[in-house]
């Protein structure tokens, strides 16, 4: 078992005890004098590891270069450190209209999709991107969210008694016909 000093120095532990305000100012100072190509390639290393730092990067790039690139990852963490979802997916889709073939701008709009809890709309994106080329990113997402089949029969609901059995007879038959593992 750690020691209460060790649990101290893990880097979830520490910035839980730091008031978010705290962190904001504290982050503001860091950046300050950064050009707007240096806050740029900070904040989007930092999406996927830091996003309160990314946002407060991205959004004062943003004012100077005004790319699809950092459209789409300002509104990923805009939704993401803010709720702030209508401008989110505003600027998602301004990344897709400009750049329909980047997979990165299907990810974050996908996910911001995703933190609204509209998994539908979100496959639709993610399956969308998948159109442009297959992206390791968009296929573990796809994978995580999971998709599922129609209903056996589709003019019932998939919860109804009938489309419920008959999936389940179907699936232990299924599973029969398989191979097994060795």
């Amino acid at each position: 078992m750690q020691h209460q000093d060790d649990l101290e120095n893990l880097p979830f532990v520490s910035l839980l005890d730091i008031d978010p305000h705290e962190r904001l100012a504290s982050l503001e100072k860091d950046i300050a004098g950064l050009t707007a190509a240096e806050l740029r390639a900070k904040g989007l290393a930092a999406v996927d590891t830091d996003s309160l730092l990314a946002l407060v990067c991205l959004e004062r790039a943003f004012s100077d270069i005004q790319t699809p690139e950092i459209a789409s990852a300002l509104g990923f963490c805009l939704a993401k450190e803010r709720t702030q979802f209508d401008r989110a997916v505003e600027l998602c889709r301004l990344a897709l209209e400009k750049e329909p073939a980047i997979a990165k701008h299907y990810l974050y709009l996908g996910r911001v999709f995703l933190m609204q809890g509209k998994k539908n709309e979100a496959i639709a994106v993610y399956m969308e991107g998948l159109s442009y080329g297959e992206d390791a990113e968009l296929i573990a997402d796809v994978r995580l969210v999971g998709t599922r089949r129609r209903p056996l029969i589709p003019i019932l609901r998939r919860e109804h008694l009938l489309n419920r059995s008959l999936g389940y007879i179907i699936e232990k038959v299924s599973r029969r016909k398989r191979p097994s593992r060795p």
